[in-house]
């Protein structure tokens, strides 16, 4: 995948709005298009090229504490 830099990326489908849809007729509402999603080593990785390493710091930790929550809330 063209679009894929690094292993630990993910990718999820994003439902087009239903606005592009009626411009372009041949294409299906329920179409998708594929985005980056940040998971923490590929967020980690950005804030280092970025050199922004305390502001994202504390972003990861945030994400990563909501993360193990809810894992930890699907487990009970």
């Amino acid at each position: 995948m063209p679009y894929r830099q690094h292993r630990d990326d993910l990718l999820v489908p994003l439902p087009r709005r239903s606005s592009d849809a009626r411009t372009a007729p041949h294409v299906d509402e329920v179409t998708t298009a594929h985005i980056p999603v940040l998971n923490v080593a590929s967020a980690d990785r950005l804030c280092r090229l970025h050199r922004v390493r305390g502001v994202c710091q504390n972003a990861i930790t945030a994400i990563d504490a909501a993360l193990d929550g809810h894992r930890q809330d699907g487990m009970q």
